[in-house]
């Protein structure tokens, strides 16, 4: 897809293609492939591997649809040699879609958990 700014100089109308940045989305699918919730959906009670063999700071988060943190699953994480695990177990959440965000130093990514 690719965008078209608009410049107007006087009466003299100049249209230029702009392609958008595709590294964040190219970044974002690599990491949605190393990431696997199960079971999704979920009864609130869920495991994630994240396959990560990076030395940043990795912290995980549950939020709602409105973009409340739920709970912060940050000291759940369990470092191994090439992956990120943890046994989640969501206190008390309702039927709904959550979210789950995962940053790995500057990396962000976020995936859908439904809870039934």
């Amino acid at each position: 897809m690719k965008k078209i700014a608009i410049y107007l100089f006087g009466y003299l109308l100049i249209g230029i293609l702009v392609s958008p940045p595709v590294v964040a989305q190219d970044m974002e699918v690599q990491l949605a492939d190393q990431l696997q919730i199960f079971p999704n959906p979920t009864d609130g009670k869920f495991q994630l591997t994240l396959k990560y063999e990076g030395s940043e700071k990795v912290t995980a988060k549950v939020f709602d649809i409105t973009g409340k943190v739920i709970e912060d699953i940050s000291n759940e994480l369990v470092k191994e040699e090439s992956s990120i695990t943890a046994r989640v177990d969501l206190k008390n959440p309702r039927s709904g879609i959550y979210f789950l965000r995962i940053q790995m130093g500057s990396k962000l990514l976020t995936r859908k958990i439904v809870i039934k």
